[in-house]
């Protein structure tokens, strides 16, 4: 004898549906992965590229991806004529950018920011640049200003200045004898008398002095 039990049927309209929630948050971690992608890419280009060659890479960059989704697009496009087909793009378009991130976090490297500019030179550093410096006696704490216009600026090897209140004109010459030591080479002309007597050639040469031990504390500083 056969039973049957009795059921209640259910109105599919009551029934909630959870692909809407779904597809609004892929939607938002999509729509944040390009905000953000966008900033990184961008500031990724200013490190590893200078003011030069910075637009052309971008160029080269934007046009690239716009041809890769010009093709890819028709491509993924005729997934549609598939049963399911739209899964398939997204598992395709999924994997294609994990492989991307995994090479990305394995070979690439930051550059650091500002990577790709120029170190700046200290100010003045430049033929035509301005440096002034302040001699000071410890003795009775007399002041002997020099006020310079740089000739050349040859890095790391030459610096040439003059000095046009004396009318005398110095050339430093820096060779690197290896193990952390540098040769100076100091060369002037048109010397007025004032600056070649001894108290002028000893304050000059306790200048000197001062500039190696300054440099010595820096290298002890550093642990080098």
């Amino acid at each position: 004898m056969s039973r049957f039990r009795r059921g209640r049927s259910i109105n599919p309209a009551h029934i909630p549906d959870l692909s809407k929630g779904s597809r609004g948050a892929s939607g938002l971690v999509a729509a944040a992965g390009f905000a953000g992608g966008g900033a990184l890419v961008n500031g990724i280009l200013a490190d590893l590229f200078d003011d030069r060659a910075r637009g052309r890479a971008a160029g080269f960059l934007y046009a690239g991806v716009g041809v890769m989704v010009g093709v890819a697009g028709p491509a993924l496009g005729q997934l549609s004529r598939v049963h399911d087909g739209w899964r398939y793009g997204f598992c395709a378009s999924g994997g294609v950018t994990l492989v991307f991130g995994l090479l990305t976090a394995v070979f690439f490297h930051d550059p650091g920011v500002g990577a790709a500019e120029a170190q700046p030179r200290p100010a003045g550093a430049r033929p035509g640049g301005v440096f002034e410096t302040v001699m000071v006696n410890d003795a009775d704490g007399s002041q002997y200003p020099t006020r310079a216009v740089y000739v050349e600026v040859t890095e790391p090897e030459r610096l040439v200045w003059n000095e046009a209140h004396s009318g005398m004109t110095t050339t430093v010459t820096f060779t690197d004898l290896g193990g952390a030591r540098t040769e100076v080479r100091i060369h002037q002309v048109n010397v007025p008398e004032a600056f070649r007597r001894p108290e002028a050639q000893a304050g000059f040469l306790s200048s000197l002095d001062r500039c190696a031990a300054y440099l010595g504390s820096l290298q002890s500083g550093s642990g080098r």
